[in-house]
């Protein structure tokens, strides 16, 4: 939405996802807000603050998915387990640093869901949703199985990551790097509906 009296001089203009000096100056003045709530958040709600950000980070691409495309997905957390524990592998047990664990956590989440996504194509509607619940249910089972590689209920207690010498091993500091990643995946899932093949998810 733009003010009243407020025309694009151009495309790009047009397609701007800030348009407008005010708009700049909220969404900075936003993002110091955002880095500054360690300063003075308890580690209570702080712990609080990182969970909901990384669910935030989820549902983004849920939204893509649901929002835009109109399919209806039940196995979205057991493709948040596939990243995670891929993530936490790669450390404890490949010895990754934690920043090359990131991305190829994503990565594999992708390659799964792939797995479940290409015949599910071939289904629609009701049908669709039982392809994700089954994905669901099957990644569990297999996650709760594989104990030497996940360590079954227990889970895999992972080393906190380090850069430069800095070790993030509060929550407080764990805080920078989900934020940094909710900004970037925020930034790219909207982005990406303003392309060629996010007009063709609408």
């Amino acid at each position: 939405m733009l003010p009243c009296g407020t025309y694009p001089g151009s495309y790009q203009e047009d397609i701007a996802v800030v348009r407008t000096r005010l708009q700049w100056g909220l969404l900075i003045a936003g993002l110091a807000l955002l880095f500054c709530l360690p300063l003075f958040t308890d580690l209570r709600w702080m712990s609080f603050i990182n969970i909901t950000m990384i669910y935030i980070i989820a549902v983004l691409g849920l939204n893509i998915l649901t929002g835009y495309c109109g399919q209806i997905s039940i196995g979205h957390a057991a493709f948040m387990a596939v990243g995670a524990y891929t993530s936490a592998i790669l450390v404890t047990k490949l010895g990754f640093p934690f920043w090359v664990a990131l991305p190829c956590a994503g990565i594999m989440a992708g390659l799964v869901g792939l797995i479940f996504g290409l015949p599910s194509l071939r289904v629609k509607g009701f049908y669709l949703v039982l392809a994700t619940l089954a994905a669901q249910f099957i990644i569990m089972w297999v996650i709760m199985r594989i104990r030497f590689l996940t360590g079954g209920y227990a889970g895999i207690k992972v080393p906190r990551p380090e850069l430069g010498g800095i070790v993030f091993d509060t929550d407080q500091s764990y805080f920078y790097i989900i934020a940094v990643l909710l900004v970037i995946m925020t930034f790219l899932a909207k982005n990406i509906v303003r392309t060629k093949v996010g007009r063709a998810f609408i």
